[in-house]
């Protein structure tokens, strides 16, 4: 395979010779060629085929030779003693890679190979620790996501280094180390600025709570986030060989945050119940009120979230109060309704990316919706409403058969009074008093139900012709008898 690729690059070179420059060959050359009876591109073909045939039989960016030590037993250099270096021996195949490709495959397999030691080292502390936490709040994370956590946290893949390459006939091998002692210095370092953090966030939401429960909130919410940073911090610092020991600053903050979220008060004042086609805006904002603690949650950051599409923008809590959401999409409609949902906004509160909120949040979700529905004629019709219109219907059919009966009733009474009074049938005079006979099924199928009279509530107007005062008509919305 070498033969073959040797020969391919000096044909190469031999067909494209001619076009080379005359600055590719060094300055002796030069002059020896124009000393010769050889031409210029003669001397020039032999001298860059002569290099390229070198270097084809060179032995590439990985030396050969004899077998190091490393190679067996990566701890065998006296310099990376096991008790202060994770050091561990990866290798590929050369094929037929370019340098550059060769020496970063070669590179991340010892890399990787490292990662991998340093990584059982960290789930041996995580596991143990998440073990003393069970049954405890606040833990929300597998050991397996804390330890990877953990890993591109403080950037460890970084720190190591690559010591020492070989090549043996189609196989690269490199030779990876871990400073652990190093690493033990930094992190511990860091761990204390964790813990110092997370102390002063913590007094800062005391201090505030009283005036200024929102800013509270974002103190102890940071704390508590910082507090998990110390906690990984003294995992790591366990598992490479230090002592730390794990504070309780993280369970006091998180049940801080816990309590004033357990008083924190969303209301909708204005803008509820609105119609709007789908697609479009509301016509008018969705106004609500925060009060946390029996104050004003001035400053909370609050996210608004629409499904199905809809669009509106994040809002703050002005020093009154309120916030107004306008809805710049209402989405469409799956249903009747659709939500528009107002909770607090953590990555504003915590200054963070929105895939970087912790894990923890999620528990501590506290949020009101709105409702909107569709335009008349607009929106997705459900099974439950097609049953809402079906009894609509059906009791506008019992309104109409019920309004019949009583009209009847009514005309029927009218020449009753009239007849006991002399009057012309229908005149409404005369006197006595007829109790009115309610129509079969009306208790079965209307009790507790006033009938609606088709011209408004209250008794109607006399029904027949010509009633006369002191003979009203039957009333179309109780059904009373008559009294004439």
């Amino acid at each position: 395979m070498r033969a073959s690729a040797r020969n391919s690059i000096c044909s190469l070179i031999d067909s494209k010779i001619l076009a080379a420059d005359n600055s590719c060959v060094p300055e002796n050359v030069r002059e020896f060629s124009g000393a010769t009876a050889i031409g210029e591109v003669e001397m020039k073909r032999a001298w860059l085929l002569l290099a390229a045939c070198a270097a084809c039989a060179g032995k590439g960016p990985i030396p050969a030779g004899d077998k190091p030590a490393w190679v067996s037993t990566p701890y065998g250099d006296v310099r990376f003693s096991p008790d202060r270096f994770i050091a561990q021996v990866g290798s590929t195949p050369v094929g037929v890679k370019p340098a550059p490709e060769l020496l970063a495959t070669v590179d991340a397999a010892a890399r990787a190979a490292v990662a991998a030691a340093l990584t059982s080292a960290i789930s041996s502390e995580v596991k143990s620790y998440q073990s003393a936490q069970t049954g405890k709040a606040g833990e929300t994370l597998s050991a397996e996501q804390r330890v990877s956590q953990i890993m591109q946290e403080f950037e460890l893949a970084a720190a190591i280094e690559i010591e020492g390459r070989w090549r043996e006939g189609d196989t690269a091998y490199a030779w990876a180390v871990f400073d652990k002692g190093k690493a033990l210095t930094l992190q511990q370092g860091k761990v204390a600025d964790h813990e110092k953090q997370a102390k002063d966030l913590l007094a800062q939401g005391e201090a505030a709570e009283a005036e200024r429960p929102a800013e509270a909130l974002r103190s102890y919410a940071r704390a508590r986030t910082e507090s998990a940073a110390s906690i990984d911090g003294v995992l790591l610092v366990r598992a490479l060989g230090g002592k730390a020991d794990l504070s309780g600053i993280m369970a006091q903050a998180e049940g801080k945050v816990a309590s004033l979220l357990g008083e924190l008060t969303l209301s909708v004042v204005e803008g509820d119940q609105q119609r709007a086609a789908e697609g479009k805006p509301l016509p008018q904002p969705v106004v609500f009120t925060a009060w946390l603690k029996g104050k004003r949650a001035a400053g909370l950051p609050m996210s608004v979230a629409i499904p199905n599409g809809g669009r509106a923008s994040n809002v703050t809590v002005g020093p009154d109060g309120k916030a107004e959401v306008r809805v710049d999409d209402i989405g469409k409609f799956a249903g009747s309704e659709q939500q528009i949902q107002i909770a607090v906004d953590w990555p504003g509160l915590l200054g963070v990316a929105a895939g970087k909120v912790p894990a923890w949040i999620a528990a501590g979700k506290a949020g009101i919706s709105a409702v909107a529905g569709p335009r008349a004629g607009q929106g997705a019709r459900g099974p439950e409403d097609h049953q809402r219109a079906h009894l609509a219907g059906v009791r506008r059919a019992e309104r109409a058969g019920v309004d019949r009966q009583v009209r009847r009733r009514a005309h029927r009474k009218d020449d009753r009074c009239a007849a006991s009074r002399g009057g012309p049938p229908g005149g409404g005079g005369g006197g006595g008093r007829q109790r009115e006979r309610r129509p079969a099924g009306h208790r079965s199928q209307h009790r507790g139900r006033a009938l609606r009279s088709p011209r408004g509530r209250g008794s109607g107007p006399a029904i027949g012709g010509g009633a006369r005062e002191g003979c009203p008509a039957v009333s179309v919305l109780t059904g009373e008898r008559a009294r004439c």
